[in-house]
């Protein structure tokens, strides 16, 4: 169990109530939001980037309405334009994905929907389940039925998204194919087949994942879901990827999947499997996020049974704290999520290995150069010192502002 007690005294009103809003979603309880709203003197537009980067304001926006919350004018017309915008784009995106579910079943095709299409088939969200944003649908399929996923996407005017990189590299160094249709004066959806949680390692993770799957019926569809415990697993996994790092929005989904599971949640499959798969480390980073919201659902002894040293449960505390508050930008994003990765894995090396055999594609995405031009392998040759070079050129840029 985790104390943050000190963690919230330290916080400011704004990022305060961006964390009262997530635990507001999760016990439905207004009274702490009402208090810091008539207390505090508000700076409303780095709440407003708070909000919109932990990816909260459809919640807020809900929140605020019924509570009948004393917000700025501009904060209130921030919220409620930013939520109906999302309220018609995920109405659009889950219609489509019950749509391409009968498509792929009407062919015999099996697959596991992920992240946000499977946390609305699970019903983690309850009556906000249409509210989480997500920009598009994660679905995991075998390999080896790949192929035939590929041309059942083509047939309804889907095309492959490789981002100006070379499908090889998907194919080869990745775990997934994105793919785009929009027909003209249509909502774009975007579909990801991922056929693996993360790059290919010497240890397998989550062998057993297909073997354990739970099945629901949604708007007269049979879908396939991960079990409780593989979603937690892959929860867990998603923190590894770049992206926005400690968005508690992610924090919000772990702590509402253990909320609906809590007293049927199989803890022992998950210490077995965190050791067997590596994700020991992955799953106390993922606790310690979560418990900023609430840690009510984790049981007590999974802190010790997950058996990391004291020096890195508190290296894991403390920079979970220190980072997932504060403004944000892109070169703040980038250099939290390297420093994220030395604690995401059970041991040194792995994360070493994760960035010194990074592909020049990774590589070039991540500093925002041209794949395969001769300049960038020049300087994927010398990668660690460029990222060094990088990091002081921002350092200093920074320091002058």
């Amino acid at each position: 169990m985790v104390d943050v007690t000190q963690f919230q005294d330290s916080l400011s009103g704004e990022e305060m109530l961006v964390l009262d809003t997530a635990r507001w979603v999760l016990d439905n309880q207004g009274r702490r939001l009402k208090e810091l709203l008539s207390t505090e003197k508000l700076d409303w537009y780095y709440y407003q980037s708070l909000i919109d980067y932990h990816e909260l304001y459809p919640f807020a926006n809900i929140c605020f309405e019924k509570i009948n919350a004393d917000v700025s004018a501009n904060t209130k017309e921030f919220l409620h334009t930013r939520s109906r915008e999302n309220a018609i784009y995920q109405f659009y995106v889950w219609n489509e994905f019950i749509r391409i579910a009968k498509i792929f079943l009407g062919k015999n095709l099996n697959f596991i929907p992920l992240k946000g299409i499977a946390f609305t088939a699970m019903g983690l969200y309850g009556g906000y389940a249409l509210e989480r944003p997500m920009i598009d649908m994660d679905i995991l399929v075998r390999q080896e039925e790949l192929a035939r996923f590929i041309a059942a996407l083509e047939g309804v005017g889907y095309r492959k998204h490789l981002m100006g990189l070379q499908e090889s590299y998907w194919r080869g160094k990745g775990y997934h194919l994105a793919f785009v249709r929009q027909e003209q004066n249509t909502i774009p959806s975007m579909i990801e087949l991922h056929w693996a949680f993360d790059v290919k390692r010497k240890n397998r993770i989550l062998p057993f994942l297909w073997d354990r799957t739970e099945t629901t019926i949604k708007e007269g569809v049979s879908l396939v879901t991960l079990s409780p415990e593989d979603t937690l697993f892959s929860l867990a996994l998603n923190q590894r990827h770049y992206g926005r790092t400690l968005c508690l929005k992610h924090a919000l989904d772990t702590a509402l999947l253990l909320k609906k599971y809590n007293g049927c949640f199989d803890w022992g499959y998950i210490i077995k499997e965190s050791f067997s798969s590596g994700l020991r480390t992955a799953l106390y980073y993922l606790f310690s996020f979560t418990s900023l919201i609430s840690d009510s659902c984790i049981p007590g002894n999974i802190w010790q049974d997950l058996k990391l040293t004291g020096f890195k449960k508190h290296a894991i505390r403390s920079f979970v704290q220190k980072n997932v508050f504060g403004r944000k930008n892109e070169r703040i994003n980038k250099d939290t999520y390297l420093r994220s990765l030395f604690l995401l894995f059970d041991s040194l090396s792995e994360p070493l290995w994760f960035v010194l055999n990074a592909p020049q594609e990774k590589f070039a995405m991540f500093y925002g150069l041209d794949p395969y031009d001769k300049k960038t392998h020049l300087l994927y040759q010398s990668r660690l010192v460029y990222g060094l070079l990088e990091k002081f050129r921002e350092d200093a840029k920074k320091s002058q502002t």
